[in-house]
Order: C-alpha cells, then sequence, then structure tokens
C-alpha cells in the first residue's frame, strides 16, 4: 500500500501518499482528546481512529475521506486496534477491560469479549486473543464471541505466520510457544497446574483438568 496515516492533537488523523510525501485526505469526527491510535484494513481501502476521550472508533473510507461508522459502547479509552486479516470485521480492546468485534460493512456490533485491553487477530482470521492488563491472563476467543482457552500470568501474545501456533511472555519473563489448538492448550495449561491440583483436588472440578490429574 502507498498510503501512511498521521495523527495529531486536533481530533484528526491524516492520510498521506508515500510515494511523493503529499497529503490525500484528512479525517476528522473526533469530538474530544488526541486520536491515540489507528489501523489500516488490509485492501488498504478503511482505516480505523481511536480517540483519547469519547472513548469512540470511526470507520472512515480513505478514497474520500467520508465517515463509515462510528462504533460506540467502550466505557473508558481504546488503545488497540485490528481488522481482521479478510477486512470483514474489526476488532477494538480497551481500558474498561472488554473488546468488541464490529461489521466493517456498517459498524454494527457483533461480539463483545470480556477482559482484554489490547488484541490480535490469528493470520487465518479465526481466532482472536486478547491481553487482560487487570488479572494478567491471555484469552483466546472464536470471532462469535466464544472463549476457546484462558492463559493465567502471562502478559502478551503473538500468533505464527501460519496460524498454529501461539508465543506468549508470563508475568516472570518467560517465553513459551504453544500449539494454538484448543485441546493442546488444555492439555499445555493442565500440566501446568497439575502441582497445584493435586494438593487442592477440591479446585479440579473448576477446570476442565479431571481427567490429567486422574492419570497421575
Amino acid at each position: 500500500d502507498s498510503n501512511s496515516s498521521h495523527s495529531i492533537r486536533n481530533n484528526t488523523a491524516r492520510i498521506w501518499d508515500t510515494t511523493n510525501g503529499k497529503p490525500i485526505t484528512t479525517l476528522a469526527g473526533h469530538q474530544d482528546g488526541g486520536i491515540s491510535s489507528l489501523a489500516f484494513s488490509p485492501d488498504g481501502q478503511k482505516v480505523a481512529t481511536a480517540s483519547q476521550k469519547d472513548n469512540a472508533v470511526y470507520l472512515w473510507n480513505i478514497a474520500n475521506g467520508q465517515l463509515i461508522a462510528t462504533l460506540e459502547g467502550h466505557q473508558d479509552e481504546v488503545n488497540s486496534l485490528a481488522f481482521s486479516p479478510g477486512g470483514q470485521k474489526v476488532a477494538t480492546a480497551s481500558a474498561d477491560n472488554t473488546a468488541r468485534i464490529w461489521a466493517t460493512t456498517n459498524g454494527q456490533l457483533m461480539a463483545i469479549l470480556e477482559g482484554g485491553s489490547s488484541l490480535v487477530f490469528s493470520s487465518d482470521g479465526q481466532r482472536l486473543a486478547t491481553t487482560s492488563r487487570k488479572d494478567n491472563t491471555v484469552l483466546i476467543w472464536d470471532t462469535r464471541g466464544n472463549l476457546l482457552a484462558t492463559l493465567s500470568g502471562f502478559s502478551s501474545l503473538a500468533f505464527s505466520p501460519d496460524g498454529q501456533k501461539v508465543a506468549i511472555v508470563s508475568t516472570d519473563g518467560v517465553a513459551r510457544i504453544l500449539p494454538v489448538e484448543l485441546k493442546d492448550l488444555l492439555h499445555l495449561g493442565c500440566q501446568w497446574l497439575q502441582p497445584y491440583l493435586e494438593s487442592h483436588p477440591d479446585k479440579v472440578k473448576d477446570v476442565p483438568c479431571e481427567s490429567i490429574v486422574n492419570q497421575q
């Protein structure tokens, strides 16, 4: 793509042509605070912007600078934006510890994900991972808003290019590479929890690890 963007403190974002450094269009619509983050759609036809103060995300058509939709509902600053690889969805994560998935055609809200201050899509667009600063967890979801796995004690995550593995960093600074399939994640998680569950058998019923514990 030959476009780049730049945001300034007067509630606008500007799209620039990187071949000649000339501005293409100015996006003005946020009501309060400087624009804190933005993201291009994969096809380079849309851009999403978030403000520091109005808690809203604006979805724009780059070609003409027209507003496509205003994405409203977060109760605090939106600090992370990501388009799905196919460009049909855009996900937003907020300091209110929720993430939301929206349709890029009309801005319709598709799902609310409880817990998440930053996010990333898998390369196939079938999964979304959110990280929560509130309790140091990584949550893996499908794009309909169903929670697939919860990984506790981790601060960040990245999917591999083929979408088959995730790299996660724990709060103690250790990085791990894991398979992305739910059954494999659950198995690994239960292995890490095994010492705790063996000493607290009453907690086994609260997590899907009973079969692993019983095998020991």
